[in-house]
């Protein structure tokens, strides 16, 4: 600003050595946790489960392609029991989906089904918003079957 005094010091930063830690063994280190980081932004909310799943999206050309994969987190509002969402994040805590669940909806179950060798997984299919401008869009998370029958009816109960 015109006519204020503010003098500003900079003092240099500590080269790393070969080893990439800094110079000054003595300081102290502050370990980040990513969980730690990521949970700051769902303090509004109660989870009240989370179910690891693959994540389909269907788009215009009615093709399924992986949107995403991880522990999808249902969750309810502290402030409003009747606000209730689905999200999945990324390892580094970014939201690849966040999705309402609102009365109405409709959540489909799948037969399990077994691939030899590998675990059996069931679906669950339904329409969500996403994206306001796209409209209504068919998702289809794939889940292992021992998950499935709580997940089903606990997105059910909380849609009817």
């Amino acid at each position: 600003m015109p006519g204020s005094n503010v003098k500003i010091s900079l003092s240099p930063v500590p080269a790393s050595n070969a080893t990439g830690d800094a110079d000054d063994d003595d300081a102290p280190q502050q370990d980040v946790e990513p969980s730690v980081v990521a949970g700051g932004a769902d303090d509004a909310w109660n989870q009240m489960m989370s179910v690891k799943v693959r994540v389909y999206h269907h788009r215009n050309d009615n093709k399924a392609t992986k949107f995403g994969g991880g522990a999808l987190k249902l969750q309810q509002s502290k402030d409003n029991a009747k606000l209730c969402r689905m999200v999945l994040r990324d390892s580094a805590g970014k939201v690849l989906l966040n999705l309402g669940v609102s009365k109405g909806m409709t959540f489909h179950r799948s037969d399990p089904n077994p691939k030899p060798g590998k675990r059996p997984t069931t679906n669950i299919t339904f329409f969500g918003i996403m994206d306001e401008e796209r409209g209504a869009e068919k998702f289809i998370l794939v889940c292992g079957e021992e998950d499935a029958d709580s997940f089903h009816g606990k997105l059910k109960e909380l849609s009817s």
